[in-house]
């Protein structure tokens, strides 16, 4: 997996639009993912140098749900450069403080009087109430609807604001972007 992180990083093909571009060029049958033989053909294509053996092993470690295909999401994972210490614990103490019930799971009844709606549109038509937006809020940290069962996980937290972190470049942004959102 570093080896695939330092080859992109190399040829410069680590900001999001760039590997979003990348994954649809990969995605030959349009499926909105990639099988073995599209990630394969697609490494090579961009000039990285991985084994077979290698490829197929990067692929098992980003294929979190086990489909045998990579989504969008477990794609971007691969390029994406591991989180400082300083962001983890950042992470987590929000994770923290929004898991009011302490169970491990942020779920809209935990996000009550923790994540203030009050400013949506939605909310103030009243065409949405503070559950179904916090519903929709939480959805973000699940994106694929077959394995989304409205309990957000640490992992799962993690993992949304590590790609949302690629966006601050320095501690001190992605710290007041937190606490602008989580009053952290």
């Amino acid at each position: 997996m570093e080896k695939l992180r330092a080859q992109l990083v190399e040829k410069n093909v680590t900001n999001l639009r760039r590997l979003g571009r990348k994954f649809r060029i990969m995605d030959d049958d349009r499926s909105g993912s990639l099988s073995l033989e599209e990630f394969t053909k697609g490494i090579r294509d961009m000039g990285i140098d991985m084994s077979f053996e290698e490829i197929n092993a990067v692929m098992k470690t980003l294929d979190k749900d086990g489909s045998g295909s990579l989504n969008i999401d477990e794609f971007l994972e691969a390029a994406r450069p591991p989180m400082s210490e300083y962001r983890k614990n950042l992470i987590e103490a929000v994770f923290k403080k929004a898991d009011k019930s302490g169970d491990g799971f942020i779920t809209p009844v935990d996000l009550k009087g923790v994540f203030n709606v009050s400013w949506n549109p939605a909310f103030k038509s009243g065409k949405k109430t503070e559950e179904q937006l916090f519903e929709e809020f939480l959805n973000t940290f699940e994106p694929d609807q077959a394995t989304r069962d409205g309990k957000v996980t640490l992992a799962e937290f993690m993992s949304y604001y590590a790609s949302i972190g690629q966006a601050f470049p320095e501690d001190a942004d992605f710290e007041e972007m937190m606490k602008s959102y989580w009053g952290v």
